[in-house]
């Protein structure tokens, strides 16, 4: 018997938006009572330093969300972007939520599923790749989480600052996926089915994978209206914002 999924990708929640985080909530609320698992795959948070800061940036409400919908029944699984990668253990017992490894492989309605938030198959942008690698090791975030929370949000803002220049002048090409990267990773983790964020571009991929037709589903954000995946009985469904 097949079960209910959705996937969701690239809110960026910030107080500064609040229609988004309103939009969030309706969708939380009106997810189906049969829904066996919500899988977030990333940058829920437009930023996130540290999980003792959650009140700071105004997202303690969107924690207790999540911990009502766990508790209804509904299995919650986090995979980190990389605005919020920092999420931690903390965050995962009060929100309810399961933090996933990027990428991930899950096998639901007897498809097995390479889950990644997606800025990992960006290949051509060396300088994210390159940022992407010193932020993710264990040194770097232990740092990090021991300076004092202004320091860490004001590193946070400026970050996010910087990261909308670049876009401004950065190739449209560098800033989505390459295939030979989208190829290579479902080869190594032998899958057929990609699911991943981050582009902002929502959009369902066919194509040819070692010869066997392959499919790549992309979220899209938030704005102006809800972006996810649904996968039910009949299949997969992605909505577009």
């Amino acid at each position: 018997m097949s079960s209910l999924y959705y996937f969701i990708s690239d809110l960026h929640l910030t107080p500064e938006k609040p229609d988004i985080q309103d939009n969030f909530i309706q969708f939380l609320d009106s997810l189906e009572p049969q829904t066996s698992a919500l899988y977030i795959l990333g940058d829920l948070f437009d930023y996130w330093i540290g999980d003792d800061a959650a009140l700071r940036l105004g997202h303690e409400s969107i924690i207790k969300i999540l911990s009502k919908l766990s508790d209804r029944g509904t299995d919650l699984f986090f995979l980190p972007g990389n605005r919020d990668f920092l999420v931690g253990d903390h965050f995962a017992k009060e929100s309810g939520c399961h933090l996933l490894d990027d990428p991930s492989r899950v096998m639901l309605n007897g498809t097995s599923i390479l889950l990644t938030h997606g800025d990992l198959l960006c290949t051509d942008d060396t300088a994210h790749q390159k940022f992407r690698s010193e932020t993710r090791n264990a040194d770097w975030k232990n740092h990090f989480l021991e300076l004092p929370i202004d320091q860490r949000q004001k590193f946070a803002l400026d970050l996010r600052s910087q990261s909308k220049d670049l876009k401004q002048k950065k190739p449209s090409f560098i800033m989505d996926t390459n295939q030979n990267s989208v190829e290579e990773i479902m080869l190594d983790n032998g899958v057929h089915t990609l699911i991943h964020g981050h582009t902002h571009r929502p959009e369902t991929h066919h194509f040819d994978l070692d010869g066997s037709p392959a499919t790549r589903m992309v979220l899209g954000d938030w704005s102006p209206e809800a972006s996810f995946i649904r996968l039910d009985e009949s299949g997969f469904f992605l909505k577009k914002a």
